[in-house]
């Protein structure tokens, strides 16, 4: 196989005497753009700029938020989204035919909108609410334990993720824990010594030196074959059932078998308790398609847009500018363009900038190039990460790329791959690629 040194020039670790790279753009996020409310209801402007912070994920420049976010504060919200979505779908399921005769005897114009509203709320529960609410607390509740910063209780935020990834069937926190903050080494980084890079070229596809129209078609093939789906739930059972993992976590085995013997036990039961299969329909809409389906999806899409993979260093660029050319911040939603223009404004933030906030870009995502060059150092900080990144932004302090539009970001992503040379004949994927699905999408 070709040396990771000379695909990616990656070798060399960020030295922290390093000069700052100089600002590398001023975008116009399109967060900024958002007005305040008119007078006569301005009253509810905290709630309005709020929501657009949240589903921006980033605040306006000089903006306080209402209340101020703590770890727990951002713990509840996430876990108050996931139980909506449970909400949501259990009274979908358990009471179908009671809304399905209702939408019959309406009018048929007002039939028709009865089924748009019912399927996108459908889809809000599932995509965003459930499998994005299990996507957040990976990719942030149990990052930030990883980094230390969960709690001031190190101890405490591993027992948090630890239980987490039980409950939801990821990926064991002790073994997460080590591929991520390889991940995050200067000399791994978006290499193929780094997990999410392996999985991104042997298990995706996508293989560097390739024309850019190639890469949209392994997209389009990863979203409609679940390849990914397959191998990476394969790795989450052999990892949480199968492997032992250190002496002092093997209840963990004994905790993840109960958890999965109980399960079944209550769908089996339930199911011979009322006479027909709506236990089994709830645990499938409730658990088996957010997470055995859509969360691979959702990760496959992320790691598109997250990071110029095995890209190559530039003749005398530094090894701090270098890191930061391979990052992303993305903010891909609707801009403000005017009172004339608020009902398309408003459909298509509750349409595609809340799927791709909630679905793609879930947590602290928007901002995850930041988070390579800029961690929160502490406790009380990765909450406010929104706010201080807007102040970043005003000031042109930013050395990260940022896009606005995600399928600019996927491109981008494309073009640097296609830039590179084809591996050599003898790259070898990994023995079994879904197996190495590890931290990708963190």
């Amino acid at each position: 196989m070709q040396s990771i040194e000379s695909i990616d020039g990656a070798a060399d670790v960020v030295r922290q005497d390093e000069p700052h790279p100089t600002t590398t753009s001023r975008v116009v996020l399109p967060r900024n753009t958002i007005p305040d409310l008119p007078p006569f209801i301005g009253w509810l402007n905290p709630i309005w700029q709020g929501f657009f912070t949240l589903l921006h994920g980033i605040a306006r420049p000089g903006d306080q938020p209402l209340f101020k976010p703590t770890n727990v504060t951002e713990v509840v919200r996430y876990l108050a989204c996931y139980s909506l979505g449970i909400l949501l779908m259990s009274g979908i399921a358990i009471h179908w035919e009671y809304l399905m005769t209702t939408v019959q005897v309406l009018p048929p114009a007002l039939q028709l909108l009865a089924w748009i509203f019912w399927i996108y709320v459908t889809v809000i529960a599932e995509f965003v609410l459930l499998c994005g609410g299990v996507r957040v607390m990976q990719t942030t509740i149990v990052h930030e334990a990883t980094h230390g910063k969960l709690c001031k209780d190190k101890e405490t935020g591993r027992l948090i993720a630890e239980w987490i990834t039980i409950l939801l069937g990821t990926q064991p926190f002790h073994l997460y824990k080590p591929e991520h903050l390889n991940h995050h080494d200067g000399s791994a980084f978006a290499t193929l010594l780094d997990a999410d890079a392996r999985m991104f070229v042997d298990l995706l596809g996508f293989t560097p030196g390739q024309p850019l129209d190639f890469y949209w078609r392994q997209l389009f093939k990863a979203i409609l074959i679940p390849k990914v789906a397959i191998y990476w739930n394969l790795a989450r059972l052999r990892q949480n059932l199968f492997e032992m993992p250190p002496a002092g976590l093997r209840w963990r085995l004994a905790a993840a078998w109960s958890l999965l013997l109980l399960r079944g036990a209550a769908v089996i039961g339930s199911s011979m308790m009322v006479g027909n299969l709506l236990p089994v329909a709830l645990y499938g809409l409730l658990w088996a398609l957010p997470v055995w389906l859509l969360y691979p999806l959702s990760m496959t899409l992320q790691a598109c847009s997250e990071h110029t993979w095995l890209a190559r260093r530039k003749p005398g660029e530094g090894a701090k500018l270098f890191l930061h050319r391979r990052l992303l911040n993305r903010f891909p939603f609707t801009p403000w363009t005017g009172i004339e223009n608020v009902v398309p404004f408003l459909l298509k933030v509750f349409t595609r900038d809340l799927f791709i906030r909630g679905f793609i870009l879930c947590g602290s995502l928007p901002l995850h190039g930041r988070h390579h060059t800029t961690p929160a150092e502490s406790v009380e900080l990765w909450p406010l990460e929104r706010y201080r990144a807007a102040d970043e932004y005003a000031k042109g302090e930013v050395t990260v790329p940022t896009y606005t539009s995600l399928l600019a970001a996927m491109e981008s992503v494309f073009l640097a791959l296609s830039a590179l040379p084809p591996l050599n004949t003898g790259h070898k994927p990994v023995d079994h690629p879904g197996l190495q699905v590890l931290a990708i999408g963190m």
